[in-house]
C-alpha cells in the first residue's frame, strides 16, 4: 500500500482526494472488499488516537471504489484524475 500513498502524496494533495484515489488504486488491485477493510480499518485506527477519524473520509473511499468497480477507472491515472474532479 506504500507505494500507492506515496503516488497520490503529493505536495497541497488534499486528504479526501488521496482517501479516493488510494481507495480505486486498491479496488483495481485487490478488489471491493480489501479496498473496503482497509479504508475502514483506517478510519478505526484514526478513532483510535492515530489520527482524526471522519465519516468523510469513509465516502471518499467509497468514491474511489466506486469508480474502479464500474470500470470508470481502469488504471491509476485515471483514478486519480476522476477523485482530483471529484475532490478539487
Amino acid at each position: 500500500m506504500k507505494p500507492l500513498v506515496a503516488k497520490v502524496n503529493a505536495p497541497n494533495a488534499r486528504d479526501k482526494f488521496k482517501h479516493c484515489s488510494v481507495s480505486c488504486m486498491l479496488t483495481l488491485r485487490c478488489g471491493t472488499l480489501d479496498a473496503y477493510s482497509a479504508g475502514l480499518l483506517k478510519e478505526l485506527l484514526d478513532m483510535m488516537g492515530m489520527g482524526n477519524p471522519e465519516t468523510a473520509d469513509i465516502r471518499a473511499n467509497v468514491a474511489g471504489i466506486t469508480f474502479a468497480k464500474k470500470k470508470e477507472a481502469t488504471n491509476d491515472e485515471e483514478c486519480m484524475d476522476l477523485c482530483g474532479k471529484l475532490y478539487p
